[in-house]
């Protein structure tokens, strides 16, 4: 998000220019006021990049934070001689890491 001053946009609440841009699409941008929290709709600001110019992510795969594998991703723990069991318990006992190692397990089916 990025602080900006927009002039032609007040808050029609506490009457001030200062506003977080939460959205700017080709169509419309959202605006938040920085003082009372309201959000409005406005045109398009123009900052809108041509449509499939979005930089690639690169991606980032889950490591263990902690434990018996930390440091190793899930492919490498399911590679183990122990790793499928550690796994099993992993997603039972410690839901922040459910949905990463569920998605291993999906990926493979």
């Amino acid at each position: 998000m990025a602080i900006d001053l927009w002039e032609n946009h007040t808050c029609g609440f506490c009457k001030t220019a200062a506003h977080d841009v939460i959205a700017d699409e080709s169509r419309y941008a959202v605006l938040e006021c920085l003082f009372c929290g309201l959000v409005i709709r406005v045109e398009p600001l123009g900052r809108v990049k041509p449509a499939g110019v979005k930089p690639a992510m690169p991606a980032v795969a889950f490591r263990f934070p902690s434990g018996r594998f930390v440091g190793k991703t899930v492919e490498e723990v399911a590679a183990e001689e122990n790793g499928p069991k550690y796994l099993q318990f992993a997603r039972e006992n410690y839901p922040e890491w459910r949905g990463s190692i569920e998605a291993y397990l999906f990926q493979r089916t």
